[in-house]
């Protein structure tokens, strides 16, 4: 299995491997830690979910501070940012929509 990512410098395409297996051992290492705080209730996902989600706002102030010290004050994604606050950037959005899912998901739990 690989994952393709552009290259930033050059624009040509490398390939990383990656094997399925380590994937899997990742998922259930992050499942298996987090499974004992899903059963202490819908409270404790909420809070998590409104952690991570801030933290993910965080992400994108720190990222979206590379732009305003350049000058940049209106700009819409990441393009011209440089490489580290493009990734930081994305990690964000990604953190917030985790973040109101298990907000979101929590509210189906509480009875």
């Amino acid at each position: 299995m690989s994952l393709w990512v552009e290259r930033p410098r050059e624009g040509e395409i490398q390939s990383i491997h990656v094997e399925p297996m380590t994937l899997v051992l990742a998922l259930g290492l992050i499942v298996s830690l987090y499974a004992p705080r899903l059963l202490s209730g819908p409270v404790t996902i909420v809070r998590d979910g409104m952690a991570i989600t801030t933290f993910g706002f965080g992400c994108l102030v720190f990222a979206k501070v590379s732009l305003f010290r350049r000058g940049v004050w209106f700009s819409w994604g990441p393009a011209e940012m440089g490489a580290r606050s493009r990734w930081v950037y994305r990690a964000g959005y990604v953190m917030m929509l985790l973040g109101i899912a298990m907000i979101v998901g929590s509210y189906g739990a509480t009875p």
